[in-house]
């Protein structure tokens, strides 16, 4: 039998206070895994808690790496990528490419993230760069007064163009009709 450790008074006294702590099931199952040395190291230096991720939760890369997709491309996956959580397997969160990305190198993504992200698919839905006016778009300022970007009155055109675009960065603009969604009425005539 090994001989036991020889302690001072004060010793013994802090290793009973711990041990009040620790003891209680609830807290040894919580514990599980970490050894005592890493126990104590948290107790002294402090610890980061990780991040409880969850599908649908938006998150960030926070470092690069190079992914294998289908027909032998490769998608480089560049520092601050938003992305939307749809699957979680082990230790890796899945993206809507069914990329994997591992825990460890994702965090949760701000309000200004999700917002931007959302704008920039919102933008590249109509395949669009965010911010791109076309002719033939009709915009609503911030009055909610709409008028057509056209090319037909260059300099109206020049003034309107700006004006929206400075609207639309600050976040003055009520939005726009794509020109790509307008549906004419007038029939074209036959010949």
């Amino acid at each position: 039998m090994a001989e036991k450790l020889k302690l001072t008074q004060e010793q013994a006294e802090a290793i009973e206070v711990v041990r009040t702590i620790i003891i209680p099931i609830e807290f040894a199952n919580k514990l599980k895994g970490l050894s005592a040395a890493v126990i104590l190291q948290a107790i002294k230096e402090g610890y980061d808690i990780k991040p409880q991720f969850k599908v649908g939760d938006w998150v960030v890369r926070v470092s690069e790496f190079r992914s294998y997709v289908e027909n032998a491309k490769y998608q480089n996956y560049q520092v601050n990528s938003v992305f939307r959580i749809q699957t979680i397997l082990n230790s890796y969160a899945i993206d809507e490419h069914g990329t994997n990305h591992d825990l460890e190198n994702i965090r949760h993504a701000t309000t200004g993230e999700i917002k931007a992200e959302k704008e920039r698919q919102l933008w590249k839905s109509i395949g669009r760069e965010v911010g791109e006016f076309r002719e033939g778009d009709i915009f609503l300022d911030r009055n909610g007064t709409c008028f057509e970007i056209s090319e037909k009155h260059e300099f109206e055109d020049k003034i309107k163009r700006a004006s929206s675009e400075s609207w639309y960065k600050t976040g003055e603009s009520k939005g726009f009709y794509p020109a790509e969604s307008f549906i004419s009425f007038e029939s074209e005539e036959e010949g």
